[in-house]
């Protein structure tokens, strides 16, 4: 939090968040600024402090996602670069039924080895939270018997068939080498 004669004029959170290989990355969000203070170099120094706070606690590197297009571009004046992009999903729940208990099992197997990276996801506890969870607004999981999407009561926020576009969607900044297997975009697909 920055402030300014006691009142906050900019902020950013930074947690850091584990990685399916057990390594952690900082997240970087909530990054504003009130727009009366903007381009007075306060989200600069913020960016910078939460860079070294997230390098210092041994996080393998930090995370973000533009809330614009145009903020790419800032970003990478931090050394951030786009890391990965977004994911469409078909929108169409057609032919699909709303998925009961049996099916969240199934459900977890396959999201568990979805190539998008959706292994954040490892029980079928975990599919039955989001579950109950996006039901609140309507949504939930649905499902054919062979394939599933997570509709969250307007759209289709996650598919087991998706196709990877080439629009950005995250950038990152790496503290280490990211190896081979390294996929940021596991935390948000």
């Amino acid at each position: 939090v920055y402030r300014l004669d006691g009142e906050i004029v900019s902020m950013v959170l930074f947690p850091s968040l584990p990685l399916s290989d057990g390594r952690r990355a900082g997240y970087i969000y909530a990054a504003c600024t009130r727009p009366d203070m903007r381009g007075r170099g306060y989200m600069s120094e913020l960016l910078g402090y939460a860079l070294g706070r997230i390098r210092d606690r041994g996080d393998s590197l930090a995370l973000l996602i533009p809330a614009k297009e145009e903020l790419f571009g800032y970003y990478k004046g931090f050394g951030f670069e786009t890391a990965f992009y977004r994911v469409e999903y078909p929108q169409s729940l057609c032919g699909m039924k709303r998925a009961e208990k049996g099916d969240l099992e199934a459900i977890a197997a396959v999201a568990q080895k979805h190539p998008l990276g959706v292994d954040v996801c490892r029980s079928g506890e975990d599919i039955a939270f989001l579950d109950r969870l996006y039901s609140t607004l309507g949504g939930g999981f649905y499902t054919d018997g062979e394939r599933f999407a997570l509709f969250d009561g307007q759209n289709v926020i996650f598919a087991s068939e998706g196709k990877t576009t080439d629009l950005p969607r995250g950038m990152a900044v790496y503290f280490e080498d990211p190896g081979e297997g390294l996929c940021p975009g596991a935390l948000f697909d």
